[in-house]
C-alpha cells in the first residue's frame, strides 16, 4: 500500500509553510529577485511569497499525483491544484508524460516539458570493490533493476520473469538494487524463496551511484508504473545498456522499440521473460541496442540542452 503521512505531520508541515511565507517574501524582496522558482510540487512557500511581492513564479513539477511514491497533498488535491493554477506564471514538467497528466487540471496555463540532464560517474566506494569483482567474474547473463523497494516499482515482475527463464534452463541472474518499506522487501524475499531463486536473484540493498553494477550487467529492467521521468533508465542507456521497460509512464518517451530497448505490457511477466530471452539469444542485437541507447541518451540528456531551454523559459517569464 502507498504510505501517507499521519495527519499530525501534515498539519505541522502546513503550519511551518505558512509561518515561513512572510520571512521568505522579505528575503526575496531584499535580494531584488525577478523570478521565484519552486522545484517541487510538494512545497508552496515560494509561490505564495511571489504573490505577496508581485514577482513572476515558475513551478517545476517532477511528481505524479498519488501514484508517484504515494504522494498526497497536505492541503488536498483540489486546493493545491488551484494554488498551482493561480500562482504560476509558467509551469515546467520533467517529462511529456507529466505534462499530459497536469494539462487537463491546469487549462490555459503555460506548461512546458524540459528534460533534465543526467550524469554518470566512475566512482566506486571502497566497500563495494569486492561486490564489483564478484559481479565481473559472474558468467551468467546479468539483468539489473534499480529503484526503491516499492509496490509501484514492481520488482516482483522481474523476479517472476527470471523464475520463468530459470525453469527453462537459462543461465541468468537478477540484481535488485534499492531499499524501501520492510513489508514489500519481505514480500520479494518470500517470492524468491518460493520460486527457489536464491542463487539467481540477489537483493543488494541501497547503493549510492550503482553505476558499476549497471555497467557489469547485460540488460537493465524498468518495471515501474507511471514513472514520472526515469533517471535510472537514462543512466543505464548512457552506460550502453539496452532497457526492457514497462509500456507506461515516461518510459514510453525513453524507449524506442528495437532501437535502444524493448517494451513489455505492464503486469505481463511472461512477456517480460520473452523480451529478456530475445536479448539472451541474440548478443549482436543486444550490443546494437546498447550502442544506440548510449549515443541517443548522451546527445539528448546533457547540461547544454537543459541550460538552453531553462534560460529561454526564464527570459520569457521575465517579459510578463
Amino acid at each position: 500500500h502507498f504510505f501517507v503521512s499521519p495527519i499530525w505531520k501534515r498539519i505541522v508541515r502546513v503550519f511551518l509553510n505558512f509561518v515561513l511565507i512572510f520571512p521568505i517574501a522579505m528575503i526575496i524582496k531584499r535580494w531584488h529577485c525577478d523570478v521565484i522558482y519552486t522545484n517541487t510540487i510538494t512545497v508552496c512557500v515560494g509561490a505564495l511569497a511571489s504573490k505577496i511581492i508581485g514577482k513572476a513564479h515558475i513551478w517545476h513539477i517532477h511528481e505524479i499525483l498519488y501514484k508517484h511514491q504515494g504522494i498526497k497533498f497536505d492541503l488536498g488535491s483540489i486546493f493545491s491544484i488551484l494554488l498551482i493554477k493561480k500562482l504560476s506564471t509558467m509551469i515546467i514538467t520533467n517529462s511529456k508524460f507529466v505534462e499530459k497528466k497536469y494539462k487537463p487540471l491546469l487549462p490555459n496555463k503555460k506548461i512546458k516539458a524540459v528534460y533534465q540532464p543526467v550524469n554518470i560517474c566512475n566512482y566506486i566506494p571502497l566497500e563495494f570493490y569486492e561486490l564489483k569483482k564478484m559481479i565481473e567474474q559472474e558468467s551468467s547473463f546479468k539483468c539489473v533493476i534499480v529503484g526503491s523497494l516499492h509496490i509501484g516499482k514492481h520488482q516482483d515482475e522481474a523476479i517472476q520473469a527470471i523464475s520463468v527463464l530459470v525453469k527453462k534452463g537459462l543461465n541468468i541472474k537478477l540484481y535488485i538494487v534499492g531499499s524501501g518499506r520492510p513489508e514489500y522487501q519481505l514480500y520479494l524475499e518470500n517470492l524468491i524463496t518460493k520460486n527457489n531463486l536464491k542463487e539467481n536473484v540477489i537483493l543488494l540493498g541501497y547503493i549510492d551511484k550503482p553505476f558499476f553494477i549497471i555497467e557489469q550487467s547485460d540488460v537493465f529492467l524498468m518495471c515501474s508504473r507511471d514513472e514520472a521521468f526515469g533517471r535510472v533508465t537514462i543512466e543505464a542507456m548512457k552506460l550502453g545498456k539496452p532497457v526492457i521497460g514497462s509500456r507506461s509512464g515516461a518510459t514510453i518517451e525513453l524507449i524506442r522499440e528495437g532501437f535502444n530497448g524493448l517494451f513489455y505490457n505492464p503486469g505481463d511477466f511472461e512477456e517480460l521473460s520473452q523480451k529478456i530471452t530475445i536479448l539472451y539469444e541474440n548478443r549482436i542485437f543486444l550490443k546494437q541496442l546498447g550502442e544506440n541507447a548510449q549515443k541517443w541518451a548522451t546527445e539528448l540528456f546533457k547540461e547544454d540542452n537543459y541550460k538552453k531551454d531553462m534560460v529561454s523559459i526564464i527570459k520569457e517569464v521575465i517579459k510578463f
